[in-house]
């Protein structure tokens, strides 16, 4: 009989999963990188202001750890500035990866995600789908997707945690908690 191991180099049916890990250097090099990139995408500041919510953003991009990123929480912290221009600049520039995001209220366009990295700004927006009888809610679909076929999945919300549970269950929030280091961010909106 064959070793496990052996089996598996052989079976091309077996679904192994494995994640893809990103590194953009050591957490210093990531805030240095970080807060260029922050300059440099939102124009409209007029002085960049580091909150702590962002430390756990630059540890991430210090090590994936084959997960995405999930920035959650109140108006006005930086989260769609990060996952629209920091991020897709920062993967760009240091990999060569494209990130295109798209805005949850658009997902109803989107047929199938080509690329290996699912990016949907503010979930909670989207509308649910009414085909013929059948519900589809595209955020939960994206979700599914990003787990079945492995891609990383970067996601926004102003949403809190227990909004999402209510929104699209337990289930799939247990699966972003599995796919996404979770990043809450509270506080008052910077926004002037």
């Amino acid at each position: 009989m064959r070793a496990l191991e052996e089996t598996l180099k052989n079976a091309t049916h077996i679904k192994v999963r494995d994640y893809k890990r990103y590194s953009f250097g050591s957490v210093s090099e990531c805030k240095e990188l970080f807060i260029e990139a922050f300059k440099l995408v939102d124009k409209t500041i007029t002085k960049y202001k580091h909150l702590d919510e962002y430390n756990h953003v630059i540890s991430w991009l210090s090590d994936t750890k084959g997960k995405g990123l999930f920035l959650i929480g109140n108006c006005g912290r930086g989260k769609s500035v990060i996952l629209t221009g920091v991020l897709p600049l920062i993967f760009n520039a240091k990999k060569g990866k494209i990130l295109k995001s798209i805005a949850a209220r658009k997902l109803h366009q989107v047929t199938e995600y080509k690329t290996p990295f699912i990016v949907i700004d503010d979930i909670g927006t989207e509308e649910i789908i009414n085909d013929y009888g059948t519900k589809i809610d595209a955020v939960e679909n994206a979700i599914f997707e990003a787990e079945d076929d492995l891609k990383l999945l970067l996601l926004t919300s102003n949403l809190d945690a227990k909004s999402i549970k209510e929104r699209y269950g337990e289930r799939i929030y247990d699966r972003i908690k599995r796919l996404c280091k979770v990043v809450f961010m509270k506080g008052e909106s910077l926004r002037k």
